[in-house]
């Protein structure tokens, strides 16, 4: 056990993780998945317009809903554990959509993107906020309740890829094909900071769970890590043959960091 977070991961880098299941069903490239807080009930979003829902029974995922969005659903995601067990999707319509996930009824439309919707995140703390990213180069905050817009953050010159809330909700991050990321006070709407250098537009990012960490994916084959107070650059993180396209932290421990690439080989972990 390295005393180096950061040299634990890269150790760990390459492991196989054998595929547990397999699921059919959508008539396009799905295009975003997430477990809900319990990882009881699994959401697939698809270019076919469509998301659906997969439970586990008896060991195997079964698809137990079908939802047709009228557009490409593009992200996904549940709210945070003790809320109201809604589902937030982003499609290419411009439109976020609040649905109560087992019925398939939407509860709320959220309106005021000019471009395709990218990318999705609630507060971990509180399931009535949500943030999205859009082609139109912006983030914006909501609140699901009212339907209401909170936040307009602008500041990247070309699409948002990714947003994440950070575990305390206070901050928000987005990445763009700018080729930077972004941290913005999810309280006051204000930037906290700018992080350059990568080499290629930033495809995904993720807080880590324990520490102040903010890693970065991008097309330049690399990871990033920043110090989320402040943006300043900590580390680079080699070993991707091609685009690194996500990036994402084990929630229990933080001591598992798994990335995914665009050259047609496995993910890294």
């Amino acid at each position: 056990m390295s005393d180096d977070p950061a040299m634990e991961i890269v150790a760990n880098c390459a492991k196989d993780v054998p595929c547990v299941a397999v699921l059919r069903g959508h008539d396009g490239p799905v295009s975003c998945c997430a477990f809900d807080a319990r990882s009881s009930l699994f959401c697939s979003g698809s270019e076919d317009g469509s998301f659906k829902l997969w439970k586990s029974v008896d060991g195997d995922w079964k698809c137990v809903k079908t939802v047709d969005c009228g557009s490409a659903v593009t992200s996904c995601q549940f709210q945070p554990e003790g809320a109201a067990g809604l589902l937030c999707t982003g499609s290419a319509d411009n439109l976020l959509r609040v649905w109560k996930a087992l019925k398939g009824d939407c509860v709320t439309v959220l309106a005021g993107h000019k471009d395709r919707v990218s990318a999705c995140s609630f507060d971990p703390l509180n399931g009535d906020l949500v943030c999205s990213g859009s082609d139109d180069t912006s983030v914006r905050v909501w609140r699901v309740s009212k339907a209401k817009e909170l936040r307009h953050y602008k500041g990247h010159t070309s699409p948002i890829t990714s947003v994440s809330y950070n575990p305390n909700g206070d901050l928000v991050a987005s990445a763009s094909q700018d080729r930077s990321v972004r941290i913005w006070s999810a309280r006051d709407g204000k930037s906290v900071a700018v992080m350059e250098g990568h080499g290629g537009p930033v495809h995904g990012l993720a807080f880590h769970t324990k520490t102040e960490w903010l890693v970065s994916a991008s097309a330049d084959k690399t990871l990033r890590i920043w110090r989320e107070s402040d943006g300043n650059f900590l580390r680079e993180v080699k070993g991707h043959k091609g685009a690194a396209t996500c990036v994402a932290f084990d929630p229990a421990y933080g001591t598992l960091m798994a990335t995914a690439e665009a050259d047609g080989l496995k993910g890294r972990t």
